[in-house]
């Protein structure tokens, strides 16, 4: 049981490492955070929320990925060759195809069907609401802008 649980520690310190070194992770996990602060107003069912923890797990998972492959890369060498360009190419294909694929499914969850509208009017009615979204774009972009640690 101690080894399976080690295993949660090294998966976190995983997770951390790749949050600590991937600007675009940290901005997939801002989009995701701006998400759950409007799912609650405009998804309808758990079916919905069920869609978007898997489709924001599906991109951070993708983005980690992809980091550790590029780490590997670098790894590996450090010289501009063409085929470990075109690995790390490929693994980059692969985040946006996930990102794009959210995109869908937050345009589908969040702006059909009057969802949006829905959204408009509990701002106008909550005007703190959109004020706290404001206020969090500071500490977010700052998140984002972070610094690698290595």
């Amino acid at each position: 049981m101690k080894e399976f649980l080690k295993a949660f520690t090294y998966a976190a310190n995983g997770i951390v490492a790749a949050i600590c070194s991937t600007r675009n992770l940290r901005f997939h996990i801002t989009v995701a955070v701006y998400v759950l602060l409007a799912a609650p107003i405009v998804l309808e069912s758990f079916f919905e929320w069920a869609v978007v923890f898997l489709t924001i797990g599906f991109v951070i998972a993708a983005e980690i990925f992809n980091s550790s492959i590029e780490e590997l890369c670098d790894f590996i060498t450090k010289e501009k060759k063409q085929q470990i360009g075109l690995i790390k190419d490929m693994a980059a294909g692969a985040v946006l195809v996930s990102a794009l694929a959210s995109v869908a499914v937050g345009v589908f969850l969040f702006f059909l069907n009057g969802r949006i509208a829905k959204l408009y009017d509990f701002c106008l009615e909550n005007i703190w609401y959109p004020v706290i979204l404001l206020v969090l774009i500071i500490p977010m972009i700052l998140f984002i802008k972070g610094k690698r640690y290595d």
